[in-house]
């Protein structure tokens, strides 16, 4: 974040008509395991790239270096003596009013190459790559069950013998919602007093040191209704703690990731936790960022439902953008108020549709494993599949003109072996069930008609992944918001200095801003909505006479294939032939 930035603004517009030919600047100060402070800057620093993407386990860096070291080109010690893996580095970038610390994380590798050309010059190298905090969470995995149990003895603080059992031994939950289990497992495992991490840390001005616990600003946003309790094995899976996350988790109803930013970013989340701002050598003090683990409700629009329907089925009758609208909307440079003409929105742009993310049945069974159990209701017996005795929700109209595609996720919410929480959560199991089933076709039912965008910028070092962002990527059309997925800062010495944006769920603005049932949006997530001559509109392709997203009823889906029969009683039918 940078100080021209105000949270949850419109937009966040032009701080200077005239930064783009404003000239780029980068800088990384590096701390030295060892210890030392180094700060290397543009001309030092012959290239650099940085790489970010919410769905990426962590963020990097690869810097090119000018040959050399801090005394000069030709004088030792070379950058790749001074350097050593595990440095701690703050990356700082400025292009006019436009600037933010971008990343911090520590160096993973420093290589130095020499190329002697016969009858020519030599070619020396030296290469830097680092990355975010996420490298703590994605390369270590300690604490498995199959260890504990065997050492629980030998554990300083711990119960006297591990029969006591394992949260006794580790003072972390195994069960319960994914917030409250992230958190125990946090404050127990990984960053609390007397955990992995709590001594670990990363050297920082005056060879001063920050605890990796304070260094880091954690956000375990809570799911918006009731959850069963978590009844995986947590602790024993194997993995790496990323992948533990992730499956504590699941998108597409959270998103997980490791963010740099400034905390005010996520300071008005109540489960947020702030970290240590770190600062650049290139930017104002007041200019802070810390690293930050998020795990928060994927903050796309969604179909909620506010009707009981007495069969049982989920009825998505409603919409919520509130999340959606809370996000930063950043923009490309205005060209008001300037006769500079050289100042443009973007310097490329790649945009386009795609069919990679259509489903059209969505399925949600939290008590399969009851019904794989042979228990009362359904049972090994029933001729339907035990998939289709819970909520689920199809979209014949998009079967018709995609294939069947099936989503039915491996969710560990919903390891229920007894069936014995959703039952005595009967009044609280109808809106989790509700919303999760309208987060999840809510994520995918529209994606056909989203756009998908790469676009280049001049250097945008103030732009943060996981907000959205307002352009035009089509010719002498309208504007469009997407959400960013992903940034990549590349800075040149001496040549163009760019930000790639990785831009996904792309509507028309208009789209966007009606929330309204009547409105194209909440068409769009009922699959509903389509492209028609260029526009957008409310309906199905002319001819189609089946029906978009509805709920199926439990132990009726044989009833709901009757709606969409055609599909399967004419081959290689098309959308159109109903007949």
């Amino acid at each position: 974040m940078t100080d021209t930035q105000t949270i949850n603004a419109t937009v966040v517009g032009s701080a200077n008509t005239y930064d783009q030919v404003a000239i780029p600047q980068c800088s990384i100060d590096i701390y030295p395991f060892e210890g030392g402070i180094y700060t290397i800057t543009g001309g030092q620093i012959l290239s650099l790239s940085m790489r970010k993407n919410i769905k990426s386990d962590m963020g990097e860096i690869t810097v090119n270096l000018a040959p050399g070291g801090p005394n000069g080109t030709e004088l030792t010690p070379s950058w790749t003596e001074i350097i050593t893996p595990m440095s701690f580095f703050v990356l700082g970038m400025r292009r006019g009013q436009r600037h933010g610390i971008t990343m911090v994380g520590v160096v993973t590798n420093i290589s130095e190459s020499q190329v002697w050309q016969p009858n020519g010059s030599v070619v020396r190298t030296i290469a830097v790559t680092g990355k975010d905090f996420g490298y703590f969470l994605a390369m270590f995995n300690y604490y498995s069950l199959f260890f504990l149990g065997a050492a629980g003895t030998e554990l300083e603080g711990s119960v006297p013998t591990p029969s006591a059992g394992l949260p006794a031994v580790i003072n972390a939950k195994l069960e319960g919602t994914p917030s409250s289990i992230a958190l125990s497992w946090w404050n127990s495992i990984i960053a609390g007093p007397g955990s992995v991490l709590s001594q670990t840390y990363v050297p920082y001005k005056n060879e001063s040191t920050v605890l990796f616990p304070k260094a880091i600003a954690t956000l375990f946003e809570d799911y918006p209704v009731y959850i069963p309790p978590f009844g995986d094995s947590f602790f024993g899976t194997d993995g790496s703690w990323t992948a533990k996350f992730r499956n504590l988790f699941p998108f597409p109803w959270y998103e997980y990731f490791i963010n740099t930013a400034n905390n005010d970013l996520y300071s008005s989340l109540t489960t947020f936790s702030s970290g240590y701002g770190f600062t650049s050598s290139l930017l104002p003090k007041t200019v802070t960022a810390s690293p930050v683990l998020v795990a928060r409700i994927n903050p796309m629009p969604i179909l909620t439902s506010s009707t009981s329907d007495p069969t049982g089925t989920v009825v998505l009758d409603g919409i919520d953008t509130s999340a959606w609208e809370s996000l930063i909307l950043f923009q490309p440079e205005s060209t008001q108020g300037t006769s500079i003409q050289t100042v443009f929105p973007f310097i490329s742009s790649l945009a386009g549709f795609s069919e990679s993310e259509v489903y059209n049945l969505f399925l949600i069974n939290p008590t399969w494993f009851r019904a794989l159990w042979g228990a009362a209701e359904g049972g090994n017996s029933s001729l339907m599949p035990f998939l289709f005795q819970y909520s689920a929700a199809g979209d014949p109209a998009s079967i018709a003109r995609y294939g069947f595609r099936v989503a039915n996720p491996d969710i560990s919410w919903f390891t229920d072996a007894t069936g014995q929480q959703s039952e005595s959560a009967k009044t609280q199991m109808g809106p989790f069930l509700s919303d999760i089933l309208g987060r999840f076709a809510s994520y995918y039912e529209p994606s056909p008609i989203m756009a998908r965008c790469s676009m280049t910028l001049p250097l945008r070092p103030d732009i943060v992944v996981g907000n959205r962002f307002r352009t035009k990527p089509f010719k002498n059309d309208v504007s469009w918001d997407f959400y960013i997925e992903g940034i990549d800062h590349n800075f040149v010495f001496g040549g163009p200095s760019t930000t790639t944006l990785t831009l996904s769920r792309g509507l028309p603005t208009s789209v966007y801003a009606d929330s309204s049932t009547t409105g194209i949006l909440y068409n769009a997530l009922k699959g509903n909505a389509m492209r028609q001559n260029g526009k957008y509109v409310i309906g199905t392709p002319p001819g189609t006479k089946l029906k978009p997203l509805s709920g199926i009823p439990p132990f009726a889906f044989q009833s709901w294939v009757a709606q969409s029969f055609p599909i399967y009683s004419t081959a290689q039918m098309v959308s159109g032939a109903t007949n």
